[in-house]
Protein backbone atom coordinates (compact mmCIF):
# COMPACT_ATOMS: atom_id res chain seq x y z
CA UNK A 1 0.00 0.00 0.00
CA UNK A 2 1.22 3.50 -0.87
CA UNK A 3 2.35 5.73 2.02
CA UNK A 4 -0.26 8.34 1.03
CA UNK A 5 -3.01 5.77 1.62
CA UNK A 6 -1.51 4.36 4.80
CA UNK A 7 -1.44 7.69 6.64
CA UNK A 8 -5.22 8.46 6.72
CA UNK A 9 -5.97 4.85 7.66
CA UNK A 10 -3.53 4.96 10.57
CA UNK A 11 -4.94 8.31 11.73
CA UNK A 12 -8.48 6.87 11.73
CA UNK A 13 -7.29 3.80 13.65
CA UNK A 14 -5.53 5.93 16.28
CA UNK A 15 -8.58 8.19 16.76
CA UNK A 16 -10.82 5.14 17.15
CA UNK A 17 -8.51 3.59 19.71
CA UNK A 18 -8.25 6.81 21.74
CA UNK A 19 -12.05 7.19 21.82
CA UNK A 20 -12.50 3.57 22.89
CA UNK A 21 -9.80 3.93 25.55
CA UNK A 22 -11.52 7.00 27.05
CA UNK A 23 -14.86 5.19 27.29
CA UNK A 24 -13.33 2.08 28.82
CA UNK A 25 -11.19 4.12 31.24
CA UNK A 26 -14.23 6.06 32.39
CA UNK A 27 -16.19 2.87 32.98
CA UNK A 28 -13.29 1.29 34.81
CA UNK A 29 -12.79 4.27 37.14
CA UNK A 30 -16.45 4.61 37.97
CA UNK A 31 -17.31 0.93 38.09
CA UNK A 32 -19.42 -1.42 35.99
CA UNK A 33 -22.62 0.31 37.09
CA UNK A 34 -21.77 3.13 34.69
CA UNK A 35 -22.83 0.91 31.82
CA UNK A 36 -26.39 1.65 32.85
CA UNK A 37 -25.98 5.05 31.16
CA UNK A 38 -26.07 3.21 27.81
CA UNK A 39 -29.13 1.11 28.68
CA UNK A 40 -31.87 1.39 26.06
CA UNK A 41 -29.64 3.14 23.52
CA UNK A 42 -28.82 1.53 20.17
CA UNK A 43 -25.94 1.73 17.73
CA UNK A 44 -25.63 0.57 14.15
CA UNK A 45 -23.08 -2.08 13.24
CA UNK A 46 -21.86 -3.25 9.85
CA UNK A 47 -20.19 -6.47 8.71
CA UNK A 48 -17.04 -6.14 6.61
CA UNK A 49 -17.31 -9.71 5.31
CA UNK A 50 -17.92 -9.17 1.55
CA UNK A 51 -20.09 -12.28 1.44
CA UNK A 52 -22.32 -10.99 4.23
CA UNK A 53 -22.40 -7.16 4.49
CA UNK A 54 -25.03 -7.35 7.22
CA UNK A 55 -26.26 -4.10 8.78
CA UNK A 56 -28.32 -3.98 11.94
CA UNK A 57 -28.74 -2.29 15.31
CA UNK A 58 -27.49 -3.61 18.64
CA UNK A 59 -27.62 -2.36 22.20
CA UNK A 60 -24.98 0.26 22.98
CA UNK A 61 -24.53 -1.18 26.46
CA UNK A 62 -23.88 -4.63 24.97
CA UNK A 63 -21.37 -3.13 22.56
CA UNK A 64 -19.34 -1.46 25.32
CA UNK A 65 -19.54 -4.56 27.52
CA UNK A 66 -17.89 -6.56 24.74
CA UNK A 67 -15.28 -3.85 24.19
CA UNK A 68 -14.50 -3.81 27.91
CA UNK A 69 -14.07 -7.59 27.96
CA UNK A 70 -11.76 -7.42 24.93
CA UNK A 71 -9.69 -4.69 26.59
CA UNK A 72 -9.31 -6.78 29.74
CA UNK A 73 -8.31 -9.85 27.71
CA UNK A 74 -5.85 -7.99 25.52
CA UNK A 75 -4.82 -4.69 27.19
CA UNK A 76 -2.14 -4.03 24.56
CA UNK A 77 -4.57 -4.08 21.62
CA UNK A 78 -3.79 -1.36 19.06
CA UNK A 79 -6.93 -1.49 16.91
CA UNK A 80 -10.62 -1.67 17.78
CA UNK A 81 -11.44 -5.39 17.77
CA UNK A 82 -14.26 -6.68 15.56
CA UNK A 83 -17.39 -8.25 17.00
CA UNK A 84 -18.93 -11.52 15.86
CA UNK A 85 -21.58 -10.91 13.20
CA UNK A 86 -24.87 -12.60 14.07
CA UNK A 87 -25.51 -13.32 10.38
CA UNK A 88 -22.25 -14.90 9.15
CA UNK A 89 -20.82 -15.67 12.63
CA UNK A 90 -17.44 -14.24 11.64
CA UNK A 91 -15.37 -11.67 13.55
CA UNK A 92 -16.03 -8.93 11.04
CA UNK A 93 -18.56 -6.60 12.68
CA UNK A 94 -17.76 -2.92 13.40
CA UNK A 95 -19.61 0.05 14.85
CA UNK A 96 -21.27 2.20 12.19
CA UNK A 97 -23.55 5.19 11.57
CA UNK A 98 -26.79 5.50 9.60
CA UNK A 99 -27.43 8.62 7.56
CA UNK A 100 -30.83 10.17 8.31
CA UNK A 101 -30.77 12.37 5.21
CA UNK A 102 -33.96 12.34 3.16
CA UNK A 103 -33.89 9.46 0.68
CA UNK A 104 -30.45 8.26 1.83
CA UNK A 105 -30.32 5.86 4.79
CA UNK A 106 -26.78 4.64 4.07
CA UNK A 107 -25.05 2.68 6.83
CA UNK A 108 -21.30 3.38 6.91
CA UNK A 109 -18.30 3.28 9.23
CA UNK A 110 -17.22 6.48 10.97
CA UNK A 111 -14.48 8.36 9.12
CA UNK A 112 -15.28 6.99 5.66
CA UNK A 113 -14.90 10.45 4.11
CA UNK A 114 -11.26 11.35 4.69
CA UNK A 115 -10.30 14.83 5.84
CA UNK A 116 -13.84 15.67 6.96
CA UNK A 117 -16.12 15.17 9.95
CA UNK A 118 -16.24 11.52 10.93
CA UNK A 119 -20.05 11.49 10.51
CA UNK A 120 -20.03 12.83 6.92
CA UNK A 121 -22.14 10.55 4.67
CA UNK A 122 -20.15 9.30 1.65
CA UNK A 123 -23.36 8.98 -0.41
CA UNK A 124 -25.31 12.22 0.02
CA UNK A 125 -22.57 14.36 1.61
CA UNK A 126 -24.78 15.38 4.50
CA UNK A 127 -23.96 15.12 8.21
CA UNK A 128 -25.08 11.96 9.95
CA UNK A 129 -26.98 13.45 12.86
CA UNK A 130 -26.31 11.37 15.95
CA UNK A 131 -26.51 12.05 19.65
CA UNK A 132 -22.78 11.78 20.30
CA UNK A 133 -21.37 11.04 23.73
CA UNK A 134 -19.33 14.25 23.92
CA UNK A 135 -21.96 16.26 25.83
CA UNK A 136 -20.49 15.32 29.19
CA UNK A 137 -17.03 14.75 30.63
CA UNK A 138 -15.89 11.20 29.74
CA UNK A 139 -14.06 10.89 33.06
CA UNK A 140 -16.33 12.37 35.72
CA UNK A 141 -19.62 12.21 33.81
CA UNK A 142 -20.59 15.82 34.61
CA UNK A 143 -22.55 17.44 31.74
CA UNK A 144 -20.95 20.33 29.88
CA UNK A 145 -23.04 23.54 29.80
CA UNK A 146 -25.15 23.92 26.66
CA UNK A 147 -26.16 26.95 24.61
CA UNK A 148 -29.73 27.98 23.71
CA UNK A 149 -31.04 29.68 20.58
CA UNK A 150 -33.49 32.48 21.38
CA UNK A 151 -35.29 34.00 18.39
CA UNK A 152 -35.64 37.77 18.35
CA UNK A 153 -39.30 38.77 18.24
CA UNK A 154 -40.97 35.38 17.74
CA UNK A 155 -40.39 33.74 21.12
CA UNK A 156 -38.89 30.60 19.58
CA UNK A 157 -36.43 28.91 21.97
CA UNK A 158 -34.26 25.94 20.95
CA UNK A 159 -32.01 24.40 23.64
CA UNK A 160 -28.91 22.84 22.06
CA UNK A 161 -28.79 19.94 24.51
CA UNK A 162 -28.04 17.04 22.16
CA UNK A 163 -24.76 16.09 20.59
CA UNK A 164 -26.11 17.29 17.26
CA UNK A 165 -29.17 19.45 16.59
CA UNK A 166 -30.54 20.22 13.12
CA UNK A 167 -32.47 23.48 12.83
CA UNK A 168 -34.65 24.13 9.80
CA UNK A 169 -37.94 25.44 8.50
CA UNK A 170 -40.18 23.42 10.82
CA UNK A 171 -38.32 24.60 13.92
CA UNK A 172 -38.33 28.25 12.80
CA UNK A 173 -42.01 28.93 12.20
CA UNK A 174 -42.14 27.53 8.62
CA UNK A 175 -40.50 30.58 7.09
CA UNK A 176 -39.99 29.96 3.37
CA UNK A 177 -36.66 31.82 3.56
CA UNK A 178 -35.34 29.07 5.84
CA UNK A 179 -34.19 25.79 4.29
CA UNK A 180 -35.82 22.52 5.35
CA UNK A 181 -32.46 21.57 6.91
CA UNK A 182 -30.76 24.92 7.37
CA UNK A 183 -27.97 24.48 9.92
CA UNK A 184 -26.59 21.88 12.28
CA UNK A 185 -25.21 22.63 15.73
CA UNK A 186 -22.68 20.14 17.13
CA UNK A 187 -21.52 19.97 20.73
CA UNK A 188 -17.94 18.85 21.16
CA UNK A 189 -17.03 18.88 24.81
CA UNK A 190 -17.63 22.38 26.20
CA UNK A 191 -17.66 23.90 22.69
CA UNK A 192 -20.52 24.32 20.21
CA UNK A 193 -20.04 24.54 16.45
CA UNK A 194 -22.44 25.62 13.71
CA UNK A 195 -22.39 24.31 10.14
CA UNK A 196 -24.55 25.93 7.44
CA UNK A 197 -26.11 23.18 5.31
CA UNK A 198 -29.05 25.03 3.70
CA UNK A 199 -29.23 27.06 0.49
CA UNK A 200 -30.49 30.35 1.94
CA UNK A 201 -27.46 31.31 3.99
CA UNK A 202 -26.48 31.48 7.66
CA UNK A 203 -25.13 34.79 8.96
CA UNK A 204 -23.30 36.08 12.04
CA UNK A 205 -23.34 39.68 13.24
CA UNK A 206 -20.01 41.47 13.73
CA UNK A 207 -18.75 45.05 13.84
CA UNK A 208 -19.09 45.34 10.05
CA UNK A 209 -22.67 44.00 9.98
CA UNK A 210 -23.97 40.62 8.84
CA UNK A 211 -21.35 38.21 7.51
CA UNK A 212 -22.36 35.02 5.73
CA UNK A 213 -20.82 31.82 7.05
CA UNK A 214 -19.25 29.48 4.47
CA UNK A 215 -21.42 26.52 3.55
CA UNK A 216 -20.50 23.15 5.10
CA UNK A 217 -17.60 24.64 7.06
CA UNK A 218 -18.03 24.37 10.86
CA UNK A 219 -17.58 27.57 12.85
CA UNK A 220 -17.23 27.91 16.61
CA UNK A 221 -20.04 29.86 18.31
CA UNK A 222 -20.46 31.07 21.88
CA UNK A 223 -22.87 32.76 24.24
CA UNK A 224 -23.59 36.32 23.12
CA UNK A 225 -23.33 35.60 19.38
CA UNK A 226 -26.10 36.93 17.14
CA UNK A 227 -27.06 34.67 14.23
CA UNK A 228 -29.48 34.82 11.30
CA UNK A 229 -30.82 31.71 9.61
CA UNK A 230 -32.61 32.85 6.47
CA UNK A 231 -34.73 35.71 7.79
CA UNK A 232 -34.90 34.55 11.43
CA UNK A 233 -32.55 36.24 13.89
CA UNK A 234 -31.28 34.64 17.10
CA UNK A 235 -29.23 35.34 20.19
CA UNK A 236 -27.11 32.54 21.59
CA UNK A 237 -27.30 32.40 25.39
Amino acid sequence: MEDSKKKPIMVAVIIGCITLAIVITAMTRKGSDDLSAFEGRLTWVQCRNPECKAEYEMGLRTYYEIMKEESATNPSMFVTPPLVCKECEKESLYKALKCEGEGCGLVFESGTVKGDYSDRCPKCGGPCVIDVSKISCPLCGSPFPHLTLQAIGSGIVIPLVNGATVVGRAELGNSMKVSVRHAIFRRNGPDTWIESIGSNGTYRWNDAGWSRLPDKEPRLVQSGDRLRLGDVEFHLV
